[in-house]
């Protein structure tokens, strides 16, 4: 079995094992949340959808089984 957590909690390196975690760009995603609020409130149109990138951090809780 494999454990993989979202965010990077700051826990997450130092459960036993540590964990494998999937990093998002939260400040990122907040920063275009407000751009988006913004633009919508001037009456402007905003994307629906965004693709953000995301950086795996390889921990000791996962393993290749190949």
């Amino acid at each position: 079995v494999s454990v993989i957590t979202f965010d990077d909690p700051p826990a997450a390196a130092q459960i036993v094992p540590p964990l494998t975690a999937i990093r998002q760009p939260v400040p990122l995603i907040g920063h275009r949340a407000v751009e988006r609020l913004v633009e919508l409130t001037a009456g402007g149109k905003v994307a629906q959808k965004e693709r953000m990138s995301t950086e795996l951090i390889v921990r000791s809780s996962v393993r290749s089984v190949v």
